[in-house]
């Protein structure tokens, strides 16, 4: 019961009537979890098994909704079943909720009936009680998404293998290999479930183990194809590399080889410790946590074929996403139920065997419960109120007056749809650009850009998950950036904290302070938002920060005004002395190889001029938006007095374009970039290079 209500309370939260513009009080709803909008949207896009609107997931969940929706579209008053209306959306996303609060209450029935199979009675209590007041796994009932679908089928296929083993008849082993294979159909690592079944056969039962491995592997493959025909037909969509919603470009992004805005925050976090030291906190509880892990290496001591695969069924998945380069809190939730059997079995072998220490152990016992339920019981109560963007946005439409400028930024957890970009002026603050630019600006350039921003801004809205955690935790990488939003939330660049939202876990008097810790496990659900006020002079203050930076031995924009006093200077051999020397303290930062083309077109060295020009154009297509490399290289430029090189940074740009299928809003956009840099040098006296400027982008789109 308590599970039940933990799981359902607040699943309406996102229907409001809040109205961005002010003008009505008409029902709206809001969501802010990307994966759960990716699946409900590639649900409703599914229309053949063979060609898939994603491979990042399997199938299951997909058709699982569906057939969600079918049931729930026939009922009385069932609206059309689309994303475009309100009523669509609050039908389509309540029944995708109701189904995955449905689903994880059946999983603690399936905890319940593995843990008494396998430990008893009271330790299985305690291993559903420790399930159903884990946050982790109370925050993911709230959302429809492939962790919760997971979750269940490895359950079920633990309960089939208990029989299974018991039993040791064909069918049994035909129905643990289906369970197998329709987790492998959520995440094709649920094909381990399979070899760890394999195992826990040829342990139990080595004269009938082969024809039960057999069959158990066959059934498996075999429902899996039945359930993903594409991995026959279409292999080569498993290695496809377009988007987050293929597999191969969403291992890239999880094992680290491709840096998103969203990933910095794990770039110096430390694989496997880093999850028992900062999320499996957040996920059950510190009292939880230790105990987990003490229960973990109890369990150890087992011989049984289903009690050591209760045990290797977490390690092995920890194996699997320890090492990645991104670490969320959610990925730990396929590991709870079982490493709570294992605790429950803990408790329960330590009261049984310590005599004299039965009352101690039982007392300590008793904290760990009611530690562990204070918390989960604080979390979900969440989910008894408003999300703070809404209320941010109710804020901001009641106190900021009307066509003021407010500066949003992009992301999954941003604040930019609760501004209405009619009554305000909604200024993105283009951080996404600086990001992908990286390559490119100096950070004068980064600053440049962040300052023109802010100083026409009126207020600033920013949810702390969203950009603020991550840059701020790669200070070394984005060292721009990160002083930014350091200095922003410290007053320090004109601009104070008018309003601040956020509902922190609390319950009976306590407060479970989460500030700061793993983004995705806050901006689903409670993060904070600052709404931020301009005070007093903001340009002067801006331009301070500005000059504050120039000498920073992080960037390279010193060593380039050195290269370009010398070149200024016709000093050319000692200005590329001092290009290598700019390379080689800042390796990845590629307009320097535009540089020593200059250098070399100058001293008549066409060998070496091909060859720097060829390394700066062969990685202009390495990062996304990399339409705007030419123009972060040129910002670089200018602003480091070198005008002539800005021009031959826009010209690169502009040749690319026409060697490439460039689409046309991308050129646009290029566009766009060019006439900044033009605008920048007419105020700089360059009135010249800004008629070249604007020439070079009509050559790229007329």
């Amino acid at each position: 019961m308590l599970g039940t209500g933990l799981r359902f309370v607040g699943l309406t939260r996102g229907i409001s009537d809040f109205d961005p513009s002010g003008q009505s009080d008409q029902q709206t709803f809001y969501h802010f979890h990307p994966d759960e909008e990716t699946l409900i949207r590639a649900s409703l896009a599914l229309e053949s098994s063979f060609a898939p609107p994603l491979t990042a997931y399997g199938l299951l969940p997909l058709y699982m909704l569906r057939g969600a929706l079918a049931f729930t579209g026939v009922l009385p008053g069932a609206p059309a079943l689309d994303m475009d209306s309100v009523q669509g959306q609050v039908w389509i996303y309540m029944t995708a909720r109701l189904l995955a609060a449905a689903l994880s209450c059946l999983s603690l029935l399936l905890v319940y009936w593995l843990g008494r199979r396998c430990f008893g009675e009271w330790a299985a209590l305690l291993a559903t009680f420790f399930t159903a007041v884990a946050p982790v796994v109370v925050q993911q009932a709230h959302f429809y998404t492939v962790d919760g679908v997971f979750l269940l089928c490895s359950l079920v296929c633990f309960c089939v293998l208990a029989k299974a083993l018991e039993k040791e008849e064909w069918g049994w082993a035909v129905a643990v290999g289906v369970c197998a294979g329709a987790a492998a159909a959520v995440r094709l690592n649920g094909l381990l479930l399979a070899l760890l079944a394999a195992g826990a056969f040829v342990l139990q039962s080595r004269s009938r183990s082969i024809r039960g491995v057999c069959i158990l592997s066959g059934s498996a493959v075999l429902v899996l194809c039945l359930l993903q025909p594409y991995l026959l037909t279409q292999p080569g969509l498993l290695w496809q590399s377009e988007s987050s919603n293929d597999l191969a470009y969403s291992l890239g992004i999880a094992r680290g080889e491709l840096i998103k805005p969203w990933t910095l925050f794990d770039v110096d976090t430390v694989p496997y410790q880093h999850y028992w030291t900062a999320l499996m906190p957040l996920a059950v509880g510190w009292v939880a946590t230790v105990l987990f892990a003490a229960s973990f290496l109890a369990g150890l001591r087992h011989r049984q074929a289903l009690h050591l695969a209760v045990v290797l069924w977490p390690l092995l998945c920890f194996v699997l996403v320890g090492g990645l380069h991104t670490k969320h809190v959610r990925y730990l939730l396929p590991l709870v139920p079982f490493l709570a059997l294992l605790a429950g079995d803990l408790c329960m072998w330590l009261i049984d065997r310590a005599a004299s220490w039965r009352r101690l152990v039982g007392v300590v016992v008793v904290i760990g419960v009611l530690s562990a339920g204070w918390y989960g019981v604080a979390f979900a109560r969440i989910y008894t109120g408003e999300d703070s963007r809404i209320q941010a946005g109710r804020w901001i439409v009641a106190e900021v007056p009307e066509a003021h400028a407010i500066g949003v930024e992009q992301g999954g957890f941003s604040l930019g749809g609760l501004v209405d970009g009619t009554r305000y002026t909604k200024v993105p603050l283009g951080i996404a650009r600086l990001f992908n630019g990286k390559p490119y600006l100096s950070c004068g350039a980064t600053t440049h850009f962040l300052t023109e921003h802010v100083a026409r801004l009126d207020y600033i809205a920013l949810v702390d998950v969203n950009r603020y955690a991550q840059f701020t935790a790669v200070s070394d990488l984005y060292p721009a950036v990160a002083d930014f939003y350091t200095r922003l939330v410290a007053g320090e660049l004109g601009f104070v904290v008018a309003a601040r939202f956020k509902r922190y876990p609390a319950w009976g008097g306590r407060v479970f302070a989460d500030d700061g810790v793993e983004p995705s496990f806050l901006g689903f659900d409670h993060p904070a938002v600052m709404v931020f006020a301009r005070q007093g002079n903001g340009a002067e203050a801006l331009a301070r920060w500005q000059r504050s930076f120039g000498e920073n031995a992080q960037c390279p924009d010193a060593a380039l005004r050195e290269v370009a006093g010398l070149i200024a200077a016709q000093r050319n051999e000692d200005a590329l002395r001092a290009a290598d020397r700019l390379a080689q303290a800042y390796p990845d930062w590629r307009p320097v190889d535009l540089v020593r083309t200059w250098i070399y077109a100058r001293g008549g060295d066409e060998a070496s001029e091909m060859a720097a020009v060829t390394r700066y154009r062969a990685g202009f297509f390495d990062v996304e938006d990399a339409h705007y490399g030419p123009w972060a290289s040129a910002l670089s430029f200018v602003l480091a007095e070198m005008p002539d090189l800005a021009l031959t940074a826009l010209g690169e740009g502009a040749l690319q374009v026409a060697e490439h299928q460039t689409p046309a809003g991308v050129r646009r956009a290029m566009v766009n970039s060019y006439g900044e840099i033009a605008r920048l040098l007419e105020e700089r006296g360059k009135t010249g290079h800004a008629q070249v400027a604007r020439r070079l982008a009509g050559d790229v789109a007329p």
